[in-house]
């Protein structure tokens, strides 16, 4: 991925994806598109299948495998 300004900022990017999936709940993971659309509140417009990619590079699991559900 490139910036405006024509610098590589995929490590950033895969950064910022790890500390969102880091910092989320157990019960409530982020999918893919929460994921992009936190990104783009942040001002980083990325594709959902972007943040897939580098989700998948990161060897991070998808949601449903993320999610840990509580027991009563």
């Amino acid at each position: 991925m490139m910036s405006a300004n024509g610098r590589d900022c995929s490590g950033t990017l895969r950064g910022l994806i790890e500390e969102l999936i880091q910092a989320e709940a157990p019960t409530a993971p982020l999918s893919d598109a929460a994921i992009t659309r936190q990104l783009a509140e942040q001002g980083l417009n990325a594709a959902r299948r972007t943040v897939t990619k580098y989700r998948q590079h990161l060897r991070i699991a998808a949601v449903e495998k993320r999610r840990r559900h509580t027991r009563n």
